[in-house]
């Protein structure tokens, strides 16, 4: 009964994103694996069954890439709200930012989309494993495939780390060309 009811809870979630992305209604993710004081901001651009794109903004307004994350870790969605307004003007670019996304996600699967792409432009993912909350993989990716995902770790100086074969079922998040992977990037080619 409980598989059942989630089921649905997720069906439902899936049909908000579903509309906010129709809409491009800039929306406030509350997700479980953060504190309920925190959530993901930006616009929805990309939902299969499992995962949602989320083009992000920092909490100044600056482009934070697109976090790529499991549906089932949201527990509520904000629309409309004043935190919305604050960001709007900070951001008022957002639209233009949003269309300059040259990720394809036409083979339907979000999480493959960001990575074939990371692997196409050669910019640095951060990857969550198991909803474990952090990091566990931050690289390259050198290959990927529906089973494995090959990561060139890089640690935070910009410096080769070693390899990291990533079960892909095993994850629940990566983020591409955020704030920090983009640091990363300037700290590999000095």
């Amino acid at each position: 009964v409980n598989k059942l009811i989630n089921d649905i809870l997720e069906a439902i979630m899936i049909e908000i994103l579903k509309l906010a992305m129709t809409l491009k209604k800039n929306v406030c993710v509350y997700t479980c694996d953060s504190e309920i004081s925190k959530f993901l901001y930006g616009r929805i651009i990309f939902i299969d069954n499992e995962f949602f794109a989320l083009y992000m903004l920092t909490p100044n307004g600056e482009n934070d890439g697109i976090l790529v994350k499991k549906i089932s870790c949201i527990t509520y969605v904000e629309m409309d709200g004043q935190y919305d307004e604050k960001m709007k003007k900070l951001c008022p670019n957002f639209d233009d930012l949003i269309s300059k996304t040259p990720i394809d996600f036409e083979n339907g699967n979000a999480l493959f989309s960001i990575m074939l792409d990371a692997l196409r432009t050669e910019k640095p993912i951060s990857v969550e494993l198991l909803d474990s909350g952090v990091d566990s993989v931050i690289g390259q990716v050198t290959a990927v495939n529906e089973k494995i995902c090959t990561v060139r770790q890089i640690d935070e100086y910009g410096c080769d780390d070693g390899i990291a074969y990533v079960n892909v079922p095993d994850i629940t998040q990566v983020s591409y060309a955020s704030a920090d992977n983009s640091i990363l990037l300037l700290l590999m080619t000095k």
